[in-house]
């Protein structure tokens, strides 16, 4: 029985990737018993390399296809050990920003997308979609429009109120009902003045 032990990889363990940036990493293993390593890294993109000298892969992340990279080392007893790399992609778009601890669900075991914190006017899990602040409807009713407005603070502005109502589009009451309410007040007031 053979007393070598495999080798031990130890770098990289979760590669953090962003889309359209380059990521570089520094593999590294050891072995028990001091053999002379060798090194290989399959599954690479075309966009990937890897340099046996260094031991640095280089990886031009063009777009976000999952990818299966793994890591073979290999001592001179050919004892070998595999490690496939985790991948935690950031596909952000519309200056959208990564979550690094906070997994979406999407993808494989070994290939995972990060959430994203999208900025106000994009919704979706890669802020993908322009929000619209008017889908909700919060004007009046269907006779006054809603437009998108960004410097408001909800988004949105409301066309006016129909002619015979009155108030900032979102909130809309009828004249009629805002006179009577202002005819029964002085009413009121008239009839404790008459009572003093």
């Amino acid at each position: 029985m053979s007393d070598n032990e495999p080798p031990e990889i130890t770098e990289p363990t979760i590669v953090r990737a962003v889309v359209n940036e380059t990521v570089e990493l520094q593999v590294s293993a050891f072995d028990p018993n001091n053999d002379t390593l060798s090194y290989m890294v399959s599954g690479l993109p075309a966009t990937a390399t890897f340099d046996n000298v260094t031991l640095k892969l280089n990886w031009n992340v063009t777009n976000a296809n999952n990818v299966s990279i793994t890591v073979v080392v290999t001592d001179e007893k050919e004892a070998s050990t595999q490690k496939p790399l985790i991948v935690h992609l950031c596909n952000c778009h519309n200056q959208g920003v990564c979550l690094n601890e906070t997994i979406l669900g999407k993808g494989t075991v070994n290939f995972q997308f990060l959430k994203c914190s999208c900025p106000t006017w994009f919704e979706g899990d890669f802020c993908e979609n322009k929000r619209d602040p008017c889908a909700s409807k919060p004007c009046y009713d269907d006779t006054v429009t809603c437009m998108e407005n960004r410097t408001a603070d909800q988004g949105y502005t409301c066309s006016a109120c129909p002619n015979d109502m009155t108030g900032d589009g979102e909130n809309c009451v009828g004249k009629f009902i805002q006179s009577c309410s202002k005819t029964k007040f002085q009413d009121f007031t008239s009839n404790i003045e008459n009572v003093s």
